[in-house]
Formats: C-alpha cells, structure tokens, sequence
C-alpha cells in the first residue's frame, strides 16, 4: 500500500471513505435492522418492508452522517496506520516496505483505536436514523443534524453521542490489526498468482478480501453488540457485558442472534473496501505527481 505524507493520507483516505460508503449505504442500512429486529428474514425482505412503508428514499435514511464522517474516518485511520507504520520502521531502522505482520498488526489496531471517536459520533447518528420510525412507519427524524442535535437535548453529550463507545472499541481494534495487514498480503498474492498485471483489478480484489475478512465471526459479534447499545432506549444496557448476556438470552438463542445480518455484512463489505482501497491507492498516485 502506498505510503506518503500524513496529508496525502488524509486526503486519499477521506476520498476512499466517501467513495465506499455511496455505493454499499442500502446494504448497510439491511445489516443494521436485521442485527435488530427478528421478524426480518432476508435482506431482500427488509429492503422490500422499507421502500413498501416509505419509499426508496428510506434505503438512504441517515446517510449525510455517514457521507459527512466516513471519509473523515477513513482520512484518520489510513494516515493513523501510515503514521504508526513509519514510526515502527524508524524504531527498527528498516525501511517501511520492510515490515512484519506484527508491526502491520500492531499498526493497524493503533489506527482502529484513532479512528473510533469519529466512527462512534457517525455510527450513532446513522444507526438511530436507520431503525426509528413512528406508528406511521415514518423516521420522526427530518434530518441528520436534526438527530444530532435531538440526541444531545435528550440525553446529553456524553450518552446522546457516545453510548455505546466500549463497543465501537471492542470492534474497531481488532478489526483494523486484520484488515490492512490482509490487504498489504492479499495485493501481492494475487500480482503473483493472477495473470494480469492491471494495478486497479488487483487493488479491487484486495481492498474487498481485506473488508470480508475484517467482519468475519467472531470480529462481527462485537458488531452486533455495537448496533444494540447504540440503538436502545437509555438504561436497557448496563455495559458490554450485560448486552452480550441479554442478547444470547434473546428468542432464537446464542448461534441465531449473533449471525444475524453476517450475510448483508459479508456482501456490503466486498464492494465497500475494494471501493475504499481502490479510491485511496489512485488518490495516492495523483497526489504524488
């Protein structure tokens, strides 16, 4: 992967981020209602329910959080990784091409620890707006700063915005220590085993092996943790614990609680990260000229 200055990072990151989250934000907003209410049995039945209930602009509900944040998320974390990768290889006076997976693993969970303030702030509001609707089945938000802005009147900064942010954490870490380590290793496996030698095919393949694996079990049960604390009323969790707890305890059972929605995941999260790494490494390349 392309390394360069911190503000070239940021820049292809945020560009990167944006471009990924355009694409997939239909499927993400599936993921999110599956992990939340049983009755849904496919993604094809929920996105069927949302636009049947309140036309296609539901399947973006929220998503000026996301299209505002996500770049920004994506600007942090790649210039966090690219930062921790080049203080690593200064540490050990080797060149920065010349890493471990350790140091890549290592480098990547100080960059999911970074990025987690900005992903909780975005996931918070995004997730609120995706599953609230009224008797009507209308969203009783008119907007995302609408949200924003309701979250703190109601319960304050640290709640309204940060409920649930041990569990981003718990998510976030472990996640990033997998995903740019299987990038970096995934992109010179395929320039070896496939025959071509176009730069952008391989990228694509590459950014989406990283994503899938990323949300792979047992990764994506903190993300079902996430998508409850962020999205319960006020006191239903005492922490993380006590969510992990009541959700094995939930009809369906352990097994059936916490893969639901792994599918949509698994599916959003191919063209998601192959868009986002597709969009950082050009962005990088122009940058540099």
């Amino acid at each position: 992967m392309d390394k360069g200055h911190f503000y070239e990072e940021f820049v292809a990151g945020n560009v990167g981020g944006l471009l990924g989250i355009l694409i997939v934000y239909p499927l993400d907003t599936a993921k999110i209602r599956m992990q939340l209410y049983p009755h849904y049995t496919s993604m094809r039945n929920v996105l069927n329910s949302m636009i049947k209930a309140d036309g296609y602009a539901s399947l973006y509900r929220g998503l000026p959080s996301p299209s505002l944040l996500f770049g920004l998320n994506f600007a942090v974390s790649f210039s966090s990784y690219g930062y921790a990768c080049k203080y690593i290889s200064n540490y050990k006076n080797i060149d920065v091409n010349n890493l471990t997976l350790i140091d890549m693993t290592l480098a990547g969970g100080f960059a999911g620890a970074c990025q987690s303030p900005v992903r909780q702030i975005m996931e918070r509001c995004k997730s609120v707006m995706q599953v609230s609707e009224s008797l009507t089945g209308k969203s009783k938000y008119t907007s995302t700063l609408h949200c924003f802005i309701q979250l703190i009147r109601n319960e304050g900064l640290k709640y309204g915005l940060f409920r649930g942010y041990s569990s981003v954490l718990l998510r976030e870490i472990p996640q990033f220590a997998v995903y740019y380590p299987i990038y970096e290793y995934t992109k010179i496996l395929y320039s070896k085993i496939l025959p071509t030698d176009n730069k952008m095919m391989i990228q694509l393949l590459a950014g989406g092996s990283a994503g899938v694996a990323q949300w792979l079990p047992p990764i994506y049960y903190a993300d079902i943790i996430k998508s409850k604390m962020q999205t319960a009323v006020p006191g239903e969790y005492n922490n993380v614990y006590d969510c992990m707890v009541k959700v094995s305890k939930e009809q369906g059972g352990l097994m059936k609680n916490y893969h639901r929605g792994l599918l949509t995941a698994l599916l959003r999260s191919f063209p998601l990260h192959a868009t986002i790494f597709l969009g950082y490494e050009n962005t990088m390349k122009h940058l540099k000229k």
